[in-house]
């Protein structure tokens, strides 16, 4: 269960032949504008300055009873493994496909729920919170949103090694009436954890909500089985963050939802997303108050980048941004220097696929590098960062 801790970072130091800085930076961060780039490096489990845990103590889902077959209810096994976790614990699941009929909550802090194998351990939920738990006004269900199968709820909690699925089934639209096919839920969470987890079907595939933050999301894959995979948009929200202070790193969307990436709260603040990739990327700044801010999203595989801005909300105009920094996002088209332009403020464009700027500085003081992503050096914001800040 050992990762690498994340500021122990490779750093080449030579530039290619190619390679270009920006002026906000510089090689080293020797040009680093403090009052223009924020400091990331508060981010993820623990400000990403220590290894996640790793539990010597353990507690077997199948010495307490689970078959693991996928036809037997295993249910009441995972909850009695859960209530037998005092913390500084791992709730150990072997490889196996483990039937549960009802949402899982883990409200111990210090425990994880850990498979043996990301293939090869697998979750299957045959319902979502909707069928099970009904919230629907005659409008929309909450569970559109929010919430998931698995929910933690506590301080240093965690997920890895293992896949949750959920029945091949239509998704039916943006009608906020989905099942609940809700993957993984942080609520009131600080210094939890996800690493090498898989979701296949969700309508939502990671929630953190807004009283949840510190969270390091490292090697999570979202993808589809056959019905879903045939429709343009498969699922509601990929990612969808309330909280502030979280690492996402790593990640896979395998397909489209209608939103890729949200970021919705006035605490949605400072969150860095970085190394993933996606077949259309959509990043949402969900337009509730416009106050989602001091994002970094930074060296992304956008995939096509025919809807990079695309957003939702109730306020118009959607996918308004500020003081968001964008660096080194690669797309197969050119995008947009900057979503809703005219309107979204302070924000930094470093290193993307686009062209036709006039100005560094805009007069809504959006700044601009018409540097490729290709060229740009260093590769990655954030990591540049923490070197920086560790060296």
């Amino acid at each position: 269960m050992k990762t690498a801790v994340f500021f122990f970072f490779a750093l080449t130091f030579s530039l290619a032949a190619t390679g270009k800085t920006s002026a906000l930076w510089g090689q080293h961060g020797e040009l680093w504008k403090k009052d223009r780039l924020p400091d990331f490096t508060t981010a993820g489990y623990k400000g990403g300055k220590v290894e996640l845990p790793d539990f010597k103590k353990t507690i077997d889902v199948k010495k307490l009873g689970a078959i693991g077959d996928g036809k037997a209810d295993d249910t009441k096994f995972f909850e009695k493994a859960i209530r037998k976790c005092s913390g500084h614990a791992a709730i150990f699941v072997p490889n196996g496909t483990y039937l549960i009929a009802t949402p899982l909550l883990v409200k111990t802090s210090h425990c994880a729920l850990v498979g043996e194998d990301e293939g090869k351990t697998k979750i299957f939920f045959p319902k979502g919170l909707e069928e099970i738990q009904p919230k629907f006004d005659g409008e929309h269900t909450t569970w559109s949103w929010e919430g998931g199968m698995i929910t933690f709820f506590g301080n240093g909690l965690g997920i890895q090694n293992l896949t949750i699925q959920f029945p091949d089934n239509v998704w039916e639209g943006h009608n906020f009436h989905e099942r609940g096919y809700n993957g993984i839920g942080f609520q009131e969470t600080t210094d939890g954890w996800l690493k090498n987890v898989t979701i296949t079907g969700a309508d939502l595939g990671l929630w953190i909500s807004r009283k949840s933050s510190h969270i390091t999301i490292d090697h999570l894959t979202l993808n589809f089985g056959p019905k879903r995979n045939e429709q343009t948009l498969m699922g509601h929200h990929g990612l969808n963050v309330y909280g502030g202070h979280n690492l996402i790193s790593n990640f896979e969307i395998a397909g489209q939802f209608k939103h890729d990436l949200s970021v919705e709260s006035k605490f949605s603040i400072y969150n860095v997303f970085m190394k993933g990739k996606a077949k259309d990327l959509s990043i949402d700044h969900h337009s509730q108050d416009y106050n989602q801010k001091y994002n970094l999203w930074t060296e992304i595989d956008a995939g096509q980048g025919s809807r990079l801005y695309h957003s939702g909300g109730k306020n118009v105009p959607r996918g308004v941004s500020f003081n968001e920094t964008y660096w080194n996002i690669k797309s197969q088209i050119p995008v947009p220097w900057v979503t809703s332009m005219g309107i979204s403020r302070n924000n930094n464009a470093v290193g993307l696929n686009a062209s036709g700027i006039e100005a560094m500085v805009d007069q809504y003081n959006n700044w601009f590098e018409l540097i490729s992503p290709a060229d740009i050096e260093p590769k990655n914001i954030y990591t540049a960062q923490m070197n920086y800040a560790h060296n």
